[in-house]
């Protein structure tokens, strides 16, 4: 598994385990919804695969129970910064291929 969405599960399960404590302590979580939301996060999360998939889970979840919004909001910027950040890189090849013209020579 790409250890940048490792890095991310345990990042987001972090903010799952947050998001629990958080709704229970505000009443935003029963005891019978903790029980049952930490059995589907830990049921889901051993299979998720890419990205996308997790943003899926945290933003089902977060529709599903509204205190794991904060999970979903996390996995959301992630995502965000992690396409911009490939955006930005390709913008700086194509700006390196335009500054290195093949006619140059040092001359």
């Amino acid at each position: 598994m790409n250890p940048l969405l490792t890095d991310l599960i345990q990042k987001t399960y972090v903010v799952l385990k947050d998001c629990i404590l958080d709704g229970l302590e505000s009443d935003g979580l029963t005891v019978e919804d903790s029980e049952r939301t930490a059995y589907l996060i830990e049921k889901n999360m051993n299979r998720i695969e890419s990205r996308g998939e997790l943003l899926l889970f945290t933003s089902d979840l977060a529709k599903r129970y509204p205190a794991y919004q904060k999970a979903f909001i996390t996995v959301k910027q992630h995502s965000v910064a992690e396409k911009d950040k490939h955006k930005l890189e390709v913008l700086q090849e194509k700006l390196r291929s335009f500054t290195i013209s093949p006619n140059s020579n040092g001359s």
